[in-house]
């Protein structure tokens, strides 16, 4: 049972390590890098709900392991922690984002091609540019 525990604290040490990866991914590098470390997140927390499994299966007493599940409870609060930054920092990335696209907005003006005043709709439209 003790092995269980400790394969489970390496796993979720790991976890720790790619979600502090993950903070220290710029904001500009999101798109780049982010989608893979989120998947290798996936796999590591697969991992741990499989060998979650594993560890509730069994029948033998749980008491001896107090210790590292409370090691483990306190890398996962770590954890939890960084998510909440991290969440931050890519909501604050997204109003950013958000404002950037108002900004192109606001200075795109859009006009329909007309042709002897008739509104012409399969010859589309054009974008003037005001900036």
């Amino acid at each position: 049972m003790i092995e269980l525990y400790s394969e489970k604290l390496k796993l979720v040490e790991k976890l720790y390590e790619v979600t502090k990866n993950m903070l220290n991914i710029s904001l500009d590098d999101v798109a780049n890098k982010f989608d893979t470390q989120v998947m290798e997140r996936r796999k590591i927390m697969d991992n741990i709900d499989e060998l979650d499994k594993k560890i509730n299966s069994t029948l033998i007493k749980k008491e001896n392991c107090n210790q590292i599940k409370q090691k483990i409870k306190d890398v996962l609060k770590q954890i939890m922690d960084m998510d909440y930054q991290l969440n931050s920092r890519l909501s604050q990335k997204k109003v950013e984002v958000q404002m950037k696209i108002q900004e192109i907005d606001k200075n795109i003006e859009m006009k329909n091609y007309t042709k002897n005043n008739q509104l012409v709709k399969e010859k589309g439209f054009f974008i003037k540019y005001k900036g």
